[in-house]
């Protein structure tokens, strides 16, 4: 008997440390951490706090590890046709260097046009780096990155998926950022292609969204665009090892000899039309980082008036879920604005499985019609902001690399208000009574979906 339990146990041994690895490295194929386990158990809220207050602030740098940044000139984007000329001008004007984080950068016509303008730049003797995702940007051939590279631009793919990397490859790069010369970024919620390009309602044209900042603010989104450089490869190995917790200790040494950029050159004016605290948002899969859930959750506590959400992928977990409840509950305004039609059709079924709960809890629901909305905003009270790449799911929380900032600014937040109102009347409000009527094949496909809704 006692042979038994020990083959039994030997056998059971190598799936325990396998799951056990999974659990505590680097990567996971799940959201079901120890720490999310226990916040779940626990119910852990924090207490609110007054967002004109001191208090807020030093809880909210203690949330996310980053200072509140003053003095930046802020000019928020609200489309294609903004984003892309825009882009183009700094591109033209960047006197030094070009850094370039996005998970999606194509090779059609929009994603050409950027790529001539860099190659150009990189003959004049720029250094013009880029990091794109394996998996974001799967339809751009190699031929494409290959030109890049023969014309002096330093690529690298974010998590590539050879066997031996395949363990990490749930994590994805989702970070939109653009830096040029160190001193002037975009940041957003915009990938590098034909269809974020235009006005956000015609030809199919995706209502994107993303703020130039000029400020100290800058400093801090170039860390968050080194440390994904670094992720993506350096040393020898360029990261492909078989467990990721073997790649972090690799690169110690090198984070020693990690280069800077000192030197900032004088780029040509641009036009800024606010100006503002900024506080940098990043979170990673390793070792759980939470720090942007954290973060809204925290803002999310502290509404007292209106709490305005705009977002592509909506698939609240119940955090999220019972703390917009209970701030409709204690009198604040919950307005979400969501695509009616989505190019993740799973995700958009998905995000219908909590519609009646908010609802019955005092949301109100809009769904923009037309084009696809990758806008993903957050406005409370007015004054405190958010925008980036992070999608209000489990997803971006805890599986992906994500960056935000949060804006800390009256006149910036009526600019994002009125952006928030121009979308909300491209749009139909889901009520209550009306959404109890859905069909019968809508209720049986989101019951369908339970199984995977932590991996959407």
């Amino acid at each position: 008997m006692k042979q038994k339990i020990c083959l039994h146990f030997s056998t059971l041994l190598p799936i325990m440390s396998i799951t056990t690895t999974l659990l505590f490295s680097s990567c996971t194929w799940t959201t079901l951490r120890p720490h999310i386990i226990a916040y779940s158990l626990l119910d852990l809220k924090a207490q609110g706090l007054p967002l004109e207050s001191e208090e807020f602030d030093r809880k909210m740098e203690q949330i996310t590890g980053w200072c509140r940044s003053p003095n930046n000139q802020l000019r928020l984007l609200k489309n294609g046709e903004e984003i892309f000329p825009t882009l183009l001008e700094l591109i033209e004007h960047a006197q030094k260097n070009i850094f370039i984080d996005q998970y999606a950068f194509h090779g059609d016509e929009t994603g050409s046009t950027i790529a001539s303008a860099l190659k150009k730049r990189a003959a004049e003797g720029l250094d013009i780096r880029i990091v794109y995702d394996y998996v974001g940007s799967r339809k751009t051939s190699s031929f494409f990155w290959n030109d890049l590279v023969h014309h002096q631009i330093k690529v690298r793919p974010f998590n590539p998926l050879p066997w031996w990397t395949v363990i990490r490859g749930n994590n994805r790069d989702h970070r939109k950022i653009i830096i040029v010369d160190g001193q002037i970024a975009l940041i957003g919620d915009f990938g590098i292609g034909r269809q974020y390009e235009g006005d956000g309602h015609s030809n199919g044209s995706w209502r994107v969204s993303a703020v130039l900042i000029e400020g100290p603010a800058v400093a801090d989104l170039m860390n968050v665009f080194l440390e994904t450089w670094e992720e993506a490869g350096i040393g020898i190995v360029n990261k492909d090892l078989p467990i990721p917790l073997l790649g972090i200790i690799w690169d110690i040494p090198f984070f020693f000899f990690r280069e800077s950029d000192n030197g900032l050159a004088t780029l040509r004016p641009f036009t800024f039309e606010t100006g503002g605290s900024v506080r940098v948002m990043s979170s990673t899969p390793n070792w759980g980082s939470t720090e942007i859930l954290d973060a809204l959750l925290f803002a999310l506590e502290s509404a007292r008036k209106t709490i305005h959400i705009t977002q592509s992928y909506f698939i609240p977990n119940n955090r999220i879920r019972n703390t917009l409840v209970a701030a409709a509950q204690r009198g604040v305004e919950v307005t979400i604005i969501l695509p009616e039609h989505s190019d993740v059709r799973l995700a958009k079924s998905a995000s219908e499985m909590f519609y009646e709960e908010l609802l019955e809890g005092g949301v109100r629901i809009f769904e923009r019609q037309g084009t696809m909305i990758h806008t993903k905003t957050m406005v409370i009270d007015g004054i405190w902001s958010a925008l980036g790449s992070s999608n209000i799911d489990d997803r971006s929380f805890l599986l992906n690399y994500e960056c935000n900032i949060s804006v800390y600014e009256e006149e910036f937040g009526m600019a994002m208000e009125e952006m928030f109102t121009q979308d909300i009347a491209d749009c139909k409000e889901i009520t209550l009574e009306n959404w109890k009527k859905r069909s019968w094949w809508k209720r049986f496909r989101i019951k369908l979906l339970t199984p995977f809704i932590k991996q959407l």
